[in-house]
């Protein structure tokens, strides 16, 4: 209070603004996850996917349900990854994945064989159908062979693999950690929109795929468990995944157990966690235990991985950079270029993501009114 009793104006500190900055971003990362988790129109759809996708199989194959659903850890953008299983009386046992749980990375030669013709006939049927945009499927001869196609109502893309029992492994985990730790769906569903709009979210093309990113998560939460109870959580666990994976954790030396939550040292490990693959690119040698099978190396689907960590590097400054913008704005009230308190993610994100935030809002409409549509029927 001044001498002549008038008030004085309080000039906030840098703390003080970092702490409301975060708390706007933490609430707008909220606000993502509301507005883009599933809807009863968007589990509709998928579920009819599944449906149509089971009329053209050419031999009888119990459907399994699709991994993303599984968990509820997807976006309307994400493809459905969809498993076939079927019982194959010529299977020779020491070619199937090791072990009696069926888990490996690769699959023997035989079987991969017998699967891909298994995919080739599929994708003849599916071609014959009406599910697809025709220009749109393609088989991919992959470690594990895939049929990828996109549905021509919903536009929703779909990988199609044979007799591939780990995605419900990896479900069953997922959820698990989803019960665990509160923080993880709307960080899972930041991360892979992010990735998304980045192009750098498809396992096949050596970029993060969901189940690398939710245990790149649960690593950080077991390794800063400190972070889980901090107010403006979310904020600050975006902060910390970008610095953490982009700038602090050394891949040379060490590989991600997200099961343990400590990082194991690849010079003594002893498991054979060699890529040729993620060698001949010169990628980043990035490694990740898979909770469901220690044997396996989940990293090695992304081999370009030092793309994706320099992303990393790169937004984590953005951040920072936003947040200097925006104190300097409140320090400055006549300045023409004023921060906004509520357009940090969508300023962070980039004009990329606007493109796909207003594909995703148009995507979301139609499927709403085609729902809308289909209920005032008397069957679909």
């Amino acid at each position: 209070m001044n001498a002549d009793g008038s008030q004085t104006n309080h000039v906030p500190t840098r703390d003080e603004l970092f702490a409301k900055w975060l708390a706007g971003l933490h609430a707008e990362i909220r606000q993502f996850a509301q507005t883009h988790a599933m809807t009863k129109s968007d589990q509709m759809f998928r579920q009819w996917i599944l449906t149509k996708v089971a009329l053209p199989v050419p031999i009888p194959m119990p459907i399994n349900r699709t991994y993303g659903v599984i968990a509820g850890l997807i976006l309307p953008s994400s493809d459905i990854d969809l498993a076939l299983h079927y019982a194959d009386p010529n299977k020779v046992q020491s070619s199937s994945r090791l072990g009696t749980s069926g888990f490996d990375e690769t699959f023997g030669e035989p079987e991969r064989d017998r699967d891909m013709e298994t995919l080739r006939r599929l994708q003849e049927a599916i071609l014959d159908s009406t599910l697809p945009l025709p220009s749109s499927v393609r088989l991919v001869p992959a470690s594990v062979p895939v049929l990828k196609l996109q549905e021509k109502t919903t536009c929703i893309l779909i990988d199609i693999t044979i007799n591939n029992k780990d995605g419900a492994a990896s479900s069953r985990q997922i959820n698990s950690w989803i019960e665990g730790y509160e923080p993880l769906f709307p960080m899972t569903l930041l991360i892979k929109h992010y990735l998304y709009a980045a192009g750098l979210n498809d396992t096949y093309t050596g970029g993060f795929g969901s189940f690398l990113v939710v245990n790149l998560l649960v690593f950080l939460f077991k390794q800063q468990p400190a972070l889980l109870d901090r107010p403006h959580r979310y904020a600050i666990l975006l902060l910390a995944f970008l610095r953490f994976y982009g700038t602090l954790f050394d891949y040379s030396k060490w590989g991600i157990s997200a099961f343990t939550g400590r990082p194991f040292l690849l010079a003594t490990d002893t498991r054979d966690w060699d890529n040729k693959r993620r060698s001949d690119a010169g990628a980043f040698p990035l490694v990740v235990e898979d909770p469901t099978n220690p044997k396996h190396d989940i990293g090695r689907s992304g081999y370009h991985a030092a793309n994706v960590l320099q992303r990393f590097r790169d937004d984590f400054k953005r951040l920072l950079e936003i947040f200097a913008r925006y104190v300097t704005s409140k320090n400055n009230p006549t300045d023409n270029n004023r921060a906004s308190d509520g357009d940090i993610l969508l300023t962070w994100l980039g004009s990329g993501a606007a493109e796909v935030e207003a594909g995703f809002h148009a995507r979301r409409q139609f499927i709403s009114n085609l729902h809308e549509g289909i209920e005032s029927c008397t069957s679909f």
